[in-house]
């Protein structure tokens, strides 16, 4: 995957990513860097004020499921997606997982055929990444503030 290539030929970057690390996907912030949670990510992301794009400007956010399930957790992703877009949001995209699962999945890959990641705008099959691409996911996942 591109942001992995692009990691290992990009040298260490002011906010703390090292030399060789992957580097961030879309406007997400590098793995780690994301610290204060799900809204302090977005009203970051939003400062850059990704509605003046000539393209698009995409915001990639990986949460735990335990803070989506539910009716309560179905209010909480409404409230975040309608006030991404009431700020000037234009794309975001979801990753709801943890890292049990992901290390399950790449131990045992049989019993998760239909697990799915979202890779910069494309789903693609857990079963059909790299052990590399899996272990950055993995990565990401244990940094989900």
């Amino acid at each position: 995957m591109t942001f992995i290539w692009q990691g290992e030929n990009t040298e260490a970057t002011p906010d703390g990513r090292r030399f060789g690390e992957e580097i961030s996907k879309n406007g997400s912030p590098s793995v780690g860097m994301d610290r204060n949670g799900i809204t302090a990510l977005i009203r970051s992301f939003l400062n850059i004020r990704p509605d003046t794009y000539i393209i698009s400007a995409c915001l990639d956010v990986m949460l735990h499921p335990s803070a989506v399930e539910g009716e309560e957790g179905l209010d909480v992703m409404d409230a975040l997606v309608r006030t991404y877009m009431q700020q000037g949001g234009l794309c975001i995209q979801f990753n709801v997982f943890n890292t049990e699962t992901l290390r399950d999945a790449q131990t045992h890959p049989e019993k998760y055929k239909n697990l799915q990641v979202r890779v910069c705008g494309w789903n693609v099959l857990w079963n059909n990444l790299s052990k590399e691409e899996q272990d950055a996911y993995i990565l990401r996942a244990e940094n989900i503030a």
